[in-house]
């Protein structure tokens, strides 16, 4: 909590001092210094990061991938970055973004404060999915890049975020791969909770307060990272709250946030949604073959898929009942393909 002497801040300010980070500096220790940061005893990563952008240094630590690889594209604070030809206003427009990130981090001690709390009053005997608080400030602090991406030495897409953790701080390939998924699910964590906010209030035993399927299969993809990308997406709502606003209302309207968050955490909860990417097919692969009449292939997997929305959809459902309706499935498939069959032979006979 101590403030650094000006003559600190000036020179961290330095673009001279930026230039020998780059060149001086090996990537590995500026990723280590930034764990200390982020995990080391009595951190404090919300005055860390916002400390990092306020010396300008931001830009350094997660630097872009190089321009002769190409530009990178895509949508940055609005504005399409991929369209913007003078390196000025691309270095203007990372600044802007560093700001909304500081903005964004910022928010962060409150929700874990919300998110400890409602660990307290809920059930204790339910198991609750951990949160990673280094992986969540770093997301959150990367947030306003996420729609970034460039093409690699291999002329494959991949998003600026990636190259950030990878290449400019060096994070192990956990690391990366947790970020990205969070990263690609965000915005459909973000739909589901808008959509639940709008619905949460005719939610009863016969009617979950969302999609079982579209929640169950986007926990399916987040797994132990569902909590961490719900926070996420609240940390934003929080931060898009206007300045303008007047106290009274903003409190209220961050009350609200808050309450929709531990809503949706307890209604997962309540569907026994928590884990359920855990839960294993009721009938494997061996016992789809003769069950179907299916080759050996890809139509086994597409099947698979199929009864693991049956399953989130039946919770209570029996391996038997499971059958027939993937047997159903089948008979239409095979149905289909008849007619599209008779449909070329009436085609090519004409």
């Amino acid at each position: 909590d101590l403030l650094l002497h000006q003559d600190i801040r000036d020179a961290a300010m330095d673009s001279k001092v930026h230039d020998s980070l780059h060149v001086k500096v090996s990537r590995e220790r500026v990723g280590k210094e930034l764990e200390g940061m982020l995990s080391g005893k009595s951190t404090k990563p919300d005055k860390a990061l916002d400390l990092i952008t306020q010396l300008n240094l931001a830009g350094c630590i997660f630097s872009f991938p190089p321009e002769n690889q190409g530009h990178a594209t895509g949508t940055l604070i609005g504005a399409q970055y991929g369209d913007i030809s003078c390196h000025e206003k691309r270095a203007h427009a990372r600044e802007q973004a560093w700001l909304q990130s500081t903005e964004l981090v910022q928010w962060l001690p409150e929700t874990l404060l919300c998110f400890k709390n409602e660990l307290q009053s809920g059930n204790p005997s339910s198991k609750s999915t951990p949160v990673d608080n280094r992986l969540l400030y770093l997301t959150v602090f990367l947030l306003p890049f996420r729609h970034l991406s460039y093409l690699d030495k291999k002329q494959k897409t991949e998003t600026v975020v990636t190259y950030m953790i990878r290449e400019s701080i060096k994070f192990k390939n956990k690391d990366i791969s947790s970020i990205h998924t969070i990263m690609l699910h965000f915005d459909e964590m973000k739909r589901i909770l808008e959509k639940f906010k709008q619905t949460k209030h005719m939610e009863n035993d016969s009617n979950p307060p969302f999609c079982r399927l579209e929640t169950g299969l986007l926990l399916r993809n987040l797994k132990d990272l569902w909590v961490t990308c719900l926070m996420a997406v609240t940390v934003q709502e929080l931060s898009s709250l206007p300045t303008s606003m007047h106290s009274d209302s903003k409190v209220e309207k961050i009350k609200a946030i808050f309450q929709t968050f531990c809503d949706f955490y307890q209604s997962v909860h309540n569907q026994n949604l928590n884990e359920c990417w855990k839960q294993r097919p009721l009938l494997d692969g061996r016992a789809l073959i003769p069950l179907l009449e299916i080759p050996k292939g890809p139509s086994i997997g597409k099947y698979i898929q199929k009864q693991i929305e049956w399953m989130l959809l039946n919770p209570d459902g029996i391996k038997e009942d499971c059958g027939k309706h993937l047997q159903t499935l089948r008979k239409r498939e095979l149905e289909g393909q008849s007619d599209e069959q008779n449909k070329r032979q009436c085609s090519g006979s004409i």
